[in-house]
């Protein structure tokens, strides 16, 4: 996989669709206090002109804690907590958060980027730009958790064909390959564009699939730059987010395989991203 494959990606689907979980998530700057049940109830109605119904709202909190050293040794530990919302669409099985810092949206029924996390991310950082008072950005990203099933996989070399050899290494390879029981691996890449990638991957053995070796690809595709927030620019940054995720998910398996997982690559019209 070249440098240029890493940067560029092209719109396709799966007719064997693998993702598990999909979100988004963006970590924010703003002095508002989320817990405002008027304001929740504001972005709900945004959430909602997206055609989903959202008909779950409840309140989200992260509490922090902080440790502090004595000179005697001794320590104090203080608690504080930051209130939020979540709210949740059972049709289509998605979840926003928002939380004064943060804003997640996530969905374990995901289709595509555009169909599926785009809409809610519009609507949700639009409402931000107008509502939120949000200063900066300071990190944006993606991630798609990939569970791979084949219940006829009685030993992880079975993904030899359809995983690419040089990402299975000693799964396949060397004096150890037919030892292998699990294999997890993390690499850690940096694009053209300066933006971050974390791949974990490996065979496991999944009790959900008969107690087969299904292959786990989970991808974290992110970018740590502070930025002024603009709803414009984020959606153009998850939108690149994602194409390096999809481009990498594709690096990852053979031709051979990705026929039979049903790819189906969409040609572009002018103007789209």
């Amino acid at each position: 996989m070249t440098s240029n494959a890493i940067a560029s990606g092209e719109r396709f689907t799966l007719a064997r669709p693998t993702i598990e979980v999909a979100a988004a998530e963006l970590r924010l700057m703003s002095n508002l206090v989320a817990e405002e049940e008027e304001l929740a109830l504001s972005l709900r109605d945004a959430l909602r002109r997206t055609g989903r119904a959202f008909k779950g709202m409840s309140p989200a909190a992260r509490q922090e804690v902080a440790v502090s050293m004595s000179p005697a040794g001794g320590q104090a530990v203080q608690g504080t907590s930051v209130q939020g919302w979540t709210f949740h669409d059972e049709a289509t099985q998605m979840q926003v958060t928002w939380l004064p810092d943060v804003l997640l949206v996530q969905t374990s029924a995901y289709t595509h980027f555009s169909a599926t996390l785009k809409p809610i991310l519009e609507a949700a950082l639009t409402w931000l730009g107008e509502n939120a008072r949000v200063p900066l950005r300071t990190r944006a990203g993606l991630r798609y958790v990939n569970r791979i099933v084949d219940e006829s996989a009685n030993t992880p070399r079975a993904w030899q064909g359809r995983v690419n050899d040089w990402l299975l290494g000693p799964v396949i390879a060397g004096p150890w390959a037919e030892h292998v029981e699990q294999a997890h691996q993390q690499l850690d890449l940096l694009t053209p564009d300066s933006t971050n990638v974390t791949v974990r991957h490996g065979p496991f053995r999944d009790a959900a699939a008969r107690n087969s070796f299904s292959y786990l690809l989970d991808f974290d595709v992110f970018d740590t730059s502070t930025e002024p927030f603009s709803a414009t620019g984020e959606l153009e940054l998850l939108t690149r987010l994602n194409h390096t995720a999809a481009t990498i998910f594709r690096g990852t398996l053979t031709p051979e395989f990705l026929e039979q997982l049903g790819l189906s690559v969409e040609i572009k019209q002018r103007g789209e991203s």
